[in-house]
């Protein structure tokens, strides 16, 4: 697992509580489907594109491999996750994004990235928010994006688009998914 995302000081039992819970949820997933594959599956919050079971456990699933962007024809998506922000300043919202790489894409000469997008409706043009580096890693690892949720993210029907950007002449460009959330303030 490679975690990646802003280093956090652990100040909260509630966020370590949240944490545990989405670490145990997500290893429930994984042992579930089994080693999960495709270029680009999203695990955290569930992809709208469907999870084949049965493809999952093969490099370069189709369920995965979508190369039409923005969400490879699944933009009518419902929230699977129903988020509360706390109201106050006093703590951070985090949130573990998990996505699995299946076929390593990765080109040295200009190595690629994943990027998260939003838009807060359906329809709404995506505005780029995150951005990691593409590594080595093997296919089928999991990475883990834990980053806190701004309160400019509130909305009942989020959606974030998960992209692969491989930047290698010998694999398709991009590799897409996305994904709905609600949003709320906890008051």
């Amino acid at each position: 697992v490679t975690h990646l995302g802003p280093k956090f000081p652990l100040k909260h039992d509630s966020l370590v509580a949240f944490l545990l819970g989405m670490l145990i949820k997500n290893l429930l997933l994984v042992a579930l489907f089994g080693i999960v594959a495709g270029h680009i599956c999203v695990l955290n919050p569930i992809q709208s594109s469907p999870l084949d079971v049965k493809e999952l456990s093969t490099v370069g699933a189709k369920t995965c491999g979508i190369t039409v962007g923005p969400c490879g024809g699944y933009e009518r998506i419902r929230p699977t996750i129903d988020l509360r922000l706390d109201n106050t300043t006093a703590r951070r919202d985090l949130f573990s994004f998990v996505i699995m790489k299946n076929e390593n894409h990765f080109y040295a000469p200009k190595p690629g990235n994943f990027t998260i997008k939003y838009a807060l409706k359906v329809g709404a043009p995506f505005k780029e928010w995150k951005s990691y580096p593409d590594t080595n890693a093997p296919s089928g690892t999991e990475l883990v994006f834990i980053e806190e949720i701004p309160m400019e993210m509130v909305s009942d029907h989020i959606v974030f688009q998960f992209t692969y950007n491989t930047h290698n002449p010998s694999a398709p460009p991009a590799f897409y998914q996305c994904a709905a959330m609600s949003i709320r303030r906890h008051f």
